[in-house]
């Protein structure tokens, strides 16, 4: 198991976009537990567990999408096989949008003013409050 660390600053009602994929395009499965904040409202804060000891180390990368929002993904330089699998657990702004494809890993996110998009191909989707935005759940 590897975990990596890695926060980005952003700015309030812009989007975090999830989307781990294989460089064939394969959705990796991906669990998702987002915590809100509404203090700072600045930083994208997350910590990603790869369950594949074979992960290479920065496999996973959190960007800014360059208008204050932020995207993880991986490089498609890196090859990450099929049997991959990560958990990722953060701290986002609570006034802020997300659109995450976990690939059959579970969803879970409480209180989020903005819009929600998660496309979860089979896993769990939980949420607890979430306003000021469309809410689109495919499982």
């Amino acid at each position: 198991k590897r975990v990596m660390k890695t926060s980005v600053e952003v700015k309030p009602q812009q989007w975090l976009k999830i989307a781990l994929r294989t460089s064939s395009g394969q959705h990796v499965p991906t669990e998702v537990l987002l915590k809100t904040e509404n203090e700072k409202c600045d930083m994208v804060e997350l910590e990603v567990l790869s369950m594949d000891s074979k992960t290479p180390q920065g496999a996973v990368v959190l960007e800014t999408d360059g208008e204050g929002g932020a995207v993880l993904s991986i490089p498609e330089t890196d090859e990450i096989s099929g049997d991959s699998r990560f958990i990722v657990t953060g701290l986002i702004p609570e006034k802020f949008h997300v659109h995450a494809q976990t690939g059959g890993g579970d969803f879970e996110i409480a209180r989020l003013e903005g819009e929600l998009n998660v496309e979860s191909d089979g896993g769990r989707i939980s949420i607890d409050k979430i306003s000021e935005g469309p809410c689109n759940l495919s499982s």
